[in-house]
């Protein structure tokens, strides 16, 4: 095995074109890693790891030995793009992009419009996957799913969760549904509202909310009643796992 040209390969997929060219992200941390060694060890590229992890974990990467790069702790620290990243790292391969699908549920979809932070990204893949949400679709102006936060924030979720891109206007003329529904703050309680099947719910970016494309095409608007003490909006990443749970449950 060619270690440099490995560890090349870890450093290249900390840029998003050259994660997409090679259709692999990277997995940081002990507990991310070895959840997916359990539930998806198919997914397994690569493994990077110091001594002492691979001695602690023996049986569980005994399958993986010929993908294993042995670091110490200095050298993985230098190659990972996470401060807490001491131990091991993974690349895995990306899940297969689906270019369409038929979706059928008595319960809503969930589509991100312009939701730029990692962190908030991966959150809402990780509920949508704890609440049985197949599917995540999203605007071509998200932050990327497969950035290194947004994969550390999801955990193992981001290997569950099929992620699909497309534009506002092709949720209603590529994926055929039939009610687009947005949030915002005077929209119809979620206490009260009723959704319809073949509705996808749209959550929008941190700062602006829905775009105005998007808003246009929305024949309703739903919102989470509040009680406030002062503060002026929810977290993206909270306000879906509200929703969630209100259609879901």
């Amino acid at each position: 095995m060619n270690v440099s040209n490995n560890i090349k390969l870890v450093k290249d997929l900390h840029d998003k074109k050259n994660r997409y060219k090679e259709s692999l992200y990277l997995a940081e941390g002990s507990r991310l890693v070895l959840d997916l060694i359990n539930h998806h060890p198919e997914d397994i590229h690569g493994l990077y790891a110091t001594f002492a992890w691979l001695e602690s974990n023996q049986a569980k990467v005994v399958n993986f030995l010929h993908m294993v790069v042995e670091l110490e702790e200095r050298k993985l620290n230098s190659i990972a793009s996470l401060k807490s990243t001491k131990e091991v790292l993974a690349i895995v391969k990306m899940p297969q992009k689906l270019e369409s699908i038929s979706y059928s549920s008595q319960n809503p979809a969930f589509y991100l419009d312009q939701v730029q932070d990692p962190g908030n990204f991966g959150t809402i893949i990780r509920t949508a996957d704890w609440f049985g949400i197949t599917h995540i679709f999203h605007s071509h102006h998200c932050a990327d799913p497969f950035n290194n936060k947004a994969v550390q924030a999801s955990m193992s979720s981001i290997a569950r969760v099929k992620l699909m891109e497309c534009s506002p206007t092709e949720l209603s003329s590529k994926y055929m549904f039939q009610n687009i529904i947005g949030t915002k703050m005077n929209g119809t309680s979620i206490q009260t509202f009723q959704v319809q099947d073949s509705s996808i719910i749209c959550l929008g970016n941190e700062a602006h909310g829905i775009s105005p494309e998007l808003s246009h095409l929305c024949q309703e608007f739903v919102s989470i009643p509040s009680s406030s003490l002062g503060s002026e909006s929810l977290n993206v990443g909270i306000t879906a796992g509200i929703l969630m749970s209100r259609f879901y449950m």
